[in-house]
């Protein structure tokens, strides 16, 4: 089993899950682990900045990503990486005066909050001017169904409609 990361908060002594981990960490947890597993179960202090983050990046790779690679016909890593390409590269010159072209990593610890939200916004620019709607994490919030109403070829499964909790779960919420 990969490792996976879930985020909360100490309050009166106790641990508690931010929204949505909770959710996640039984979906998780009541399908891989049986009676009898070994798991290894650790704490680490973090920042709000590193949730953050996170919780961006889950959004990121699981609607803006999938939607516009359905739209243009590229997989989800190409799309990726034009986006990246696109919105966060830079050029710099070496001693040797020669100019390079990087791309900065949208991998977590790389990127702030505030740089990656930025990043969101230049992403959900290039959605709208090629009519392409992106729903923010605020409206998916507001009504879950909103990805399955505007892209049921991505987001409903074959026979049936995901229900909310395996919507939240195909996304990385």
């Amino acid at each position: 089993m990969k490792k996976l990361d879930f985020f909360g908060k100490i309050i009166n002594g106790g641990f508690r899950f931010r929204n949505g981990e909770e959710e996640k960490w039984l979906q998780v947890f009541s399908g891989n682990l049986k009676e009898g597993d070994d798991v290894k179960f650790s704490i680490e202090k973090t920042s709000v900045e590193n949730y953050e983050v996170l919780s961006q990046r889950r959004y990121y790779r699981g609607v803006p990503v999938r939607i516009l690679g359905f739209e243009f016909g590229y997989s989800a890593d190409e799309m990726h990486q034009v986006l990246a390409k696109n919105f966060l590269s830079y050029e710099k010159e070496s001693k040797q005066k020669r100019k390079r072209v990087f791309i900065r990593s949208t991998a977590h610890g790389k990127i702030t909050t505030k740089e990656f939200s930025e990043f969101l916004e230049k992403v959900w620019e290039l959605g709208k001017s090629m009519n392409v709607k992106i729903p923010t994490p605020k409206e998916i919030e507001k009504n879950p169904k909103i990805l399955e109403e505007l892209y049921p070829q991505i987001f409903k499964k074959k026979g049936k409609e995901m229900s909310v909790d395996e919507m939240r779960s195909a996304l990385k919420f």
